[in-house]
């Protein structure tokens, strides 16, 4: 797990923290949203684009997902979820990102 300081979309500098699983070519890549800045969803292309190009990565070789450690100061692990993230990609730039959940938040397989 790193921190991840990035400048979103908008202006805001941001800040999350990636986990990344390796599974043969396959990489797990996770994004947990610390509640500085943009959000990792408002971010989610940026954030897949910049990770794959920055570690000179495959699209395909990767499949990504997020979640929230916090909401508003307030945390309820069962009610949040770990979520996929599938991108549209072109010259390894993400974009499209549609959400889908994974499992339940306290079965996040990059925290256990």
């Amino acid at each position: 797990m790193y921190r991840y300081e990035f400048e979103a979309f908008n202006g805001t500098q941001s800040a999350c923290n990636i986990y990344t699983l390796y599974f043969g070519k396959v990489k797990y890549i996770g994004f947990e949203d610390i509640n500085d800045g943009t959000s990792v969803t408002n971010s989610s292309n940026l954030l897949a684009t910049r990770i794959v190009q920055e570690n000179g990565w495959e699209p395909n070789d990767c499949l990504f997902f997020e979640w929230y450690a916090h909401l508003n100061g307030k945390f309820d692990i069962d009610a949040y979820t770990v979520d996929e993230v599938i991108y549209i990609w072109k010259d390894k730039v993400a974009s499209g990102a549609q959400w889908k959940e994974f499992c339940p938040l306290k079965e996040n397989p990059f925290k256990n």
